[in-house]
């Protein structure tokens, strides 16, 4: 299911958008709804549920101002904050579904973060020892700091590679968008104490 406010160009009609939408390869059913009065408003009022959870949709606008006061306000605590949580996100991942092998775990977990928005797309290589992804939210409409920005996204795949390999280990960012380049790119390390 793909659900999304759309700015639609003047010489592309509602109806022909639909159309084009209804022939791809996959697509069972289109309803569109367009706004036409007033400032723009929530039109969706359904209950969203993704892998089979109730889920809340924040606009990442928000997120961002959130995360930049954070991190102005506590500077590396913050962050570390912002971290933990995503590791404890990765760990309960984990227990959703338990999978054996490193590249399994993160290749599923990807490729729901690009079906939810969160990337555009990834790269696993070496078994999962190092991952690259483009489009990361928290790196491309986060907050500007010139440092890598994606906290949350290392510590999920952070927490979710300890529970799969049974050892403490870490994502450390080798690359970030937030930083200028291409990509965000993540080596495997163990933890050190």
């Amino acid at each position: 299911m793909l659900i999304g406010d759309l700015a639609i160009p003047d010489d592309v009609s509602i109806r022909e958008l639909e159309d084009r939408l209804e022939n791809l390869k996959g697509v069972l059913g289109v309803e569109l709804v367009e706004a036409s009065i007033g400032p723009p408003i929530p039109l969706l009022t359904y209950r969203f549920y993704f892998m089979g959870s109730r889920t809340v949709i924040i606009p990442v606008g928000i997120i961002t101002r959130a995360l930049s006061s954070l991190y102005k306000r506590l500077s590396t605590a913050g962050r570390a904050i912002i971290f933990g949580l995503g590791r404890h996100v990765g760990e309960s991942y984990y227990e959703e579904f338990k999978p054996l092998l490193l590249e399994q775990g993160l290749s599923k977990a990807l490729r729901e973060h690009v079906v939810s928005g969160l990337l555009d797309r990834y790269e696993i290589e070496d078994g999962g020892e190092r991952i690259r992804v483009w489009g990361l939210v928290e790196c491309v409409e986060g907050p500007a700091t010139g440092r890598p920005n994606s906290e949350f996204f290392r510590g999920f795949v952070s927490g979710l590679a300890c529970r799969i390999l049974g050892r403490e280990v870490v994502y450390m960012e080798r690359k970030c968008v937030a930083r200028g380049d291409e990509y965000c790119e993540f080596e495997l390390r163990e933890a050190r104490h």
